[in-house]
């Protein structure tokens, strides 16, 4: 399939059409590849990207659960299985050579999801040891990836509370699978991550902890939900730091999501207006949305996020993919 750039304005493209969109986007094989594996984004440099897929997994889960069009069974249990073979394979996954922990937590996350939804058959007891094997590993590491960092003041390379996004989606699946191993190895991922949620320059990590607090049952302190407010540009994205710079994406779909699941979502009404605007103007033709104005990438996380932020109504934090 070709790179699709042309842009829908908003005012043309109804809710409904907008998520329809999304979703051709993501089961299309310009995301899905022929090898069952999920790309980054759609563009130049993509790459397989087991995180994404751990994600793509749970997006399909949560759309079968609502009784949505989702991913075939066939499509949603190719994807399983390879990212199961890749889980295997690490032990743990990751990307340019390192085992992430908060790649690992999410693929395995998504698989027990999609297994869970009935979309693809449960995981086998392999890949369940390989990744218990890897996040153990991980946790003793002196920083979340193994070998080591490569970029070390980076922030996906450090310990940080963006982790627990990654430890409440584990959390939250262990739970329901009754796995008391893993519901221990979750535990103890949150407490290497931070207990407390500190604000991060760098907007796209500080939504993955007022996330994290959001899915443990927390409420997101009306202060951050404010500071993301004043933040937005005038055009409704989302800066990529809080002093500004490009609007993301995936940080755009963030943002909107915790307004629409505040305590006071009326209070969060008119910004939550301007990023669902902003996201629509950034739908291409083939459903999905551009990185940022300078860069067309349309990357899978971003298209599930924003398929989740769309929801008028939204969707309870303990949904969140």
């Amino acid at each position: 399939m070709p790179e699709a750039t042309a842009i829908r304005a908003p005012t043309a493209t109804p809710l409904s059409a907008l998520r329809g969109g999304l979703w051709a986007f993501l089961t299309s094989p310009a995301l899905v590849d022929g090898d069952s594996r999920v790309r980054s984004w759609v563009g130049p440099g993509a790459f397989a990207y087991p995180e994404a897929a751990g994600i793509w997994l749970g997006w399909a889960a949560w759309r079968a659960g609502r009784g949505e069009p989702t991913a075939n069974p066939a499509q949603a249990t190719a994807v399983a299985r390879r990212l199961g073979r890749d889980l295997r394979a690490g032990p743990g996954v990751g990307k340019a050579g390192n085992i992430y922990v908060f790649d690992t937590a999410i693929a395995w996350a998504g698989c027990l999801a999609a297994a869970r939804a009935g979309l693809a058959p449960p995981p086998g007891a392999d890949s369940r040891a390989a990744v218990l094997r890897a996040l153990e590993r991980g946790l003793q590491a002196p920083a979340p990836l193994v070998p080591g960092p490569t970029q070390p003041e980076h922030w996906s390379q450090r310990w940080g509370p963006y982790l627990r996004r990654a430890t409440a989606l584990l959390a939250r699946e262990a739970r329901r699978v009754e796995d008391l191993d893993l519901a221990a190895l979750a535990a103890g991922l949150h407490r290497r991550a931070g207990e407390a949620v500190q604000r991060h320059p760098y907007v796209h990590a500080w939504c993955y902890a007022l996330e994290a607090q959001a899915m443990e049952g927390q409420p997101v302190p009306r202060a951050d939900l404010d500071r993301l407010a004043a933040w937005q540009r005038p055009d409704g994205g989302q800066p990529a730091w809080e002093h500004g710079g490009p609007a993301h994406a995936d940080t755009t779909a963030q943002a909107l999501r915790l307004w629409r699941a505040a305590a006071e979502p009326l209070r969060y009404a008119a910004p939550a207006a301007r990023a669902a605007a902003f996201l629509a103007a950034r739908q291409a033709t083939s459903g999905g949305l551009r990185y940022a104005d300078d860069i067309p990438h349309q990357p899978a996380w971003a298209a599930c996020f924003a398929d989740q932020a769309m929801v008028e109504a939204g969707i309870p934090a303990a949904e969140w993919v």
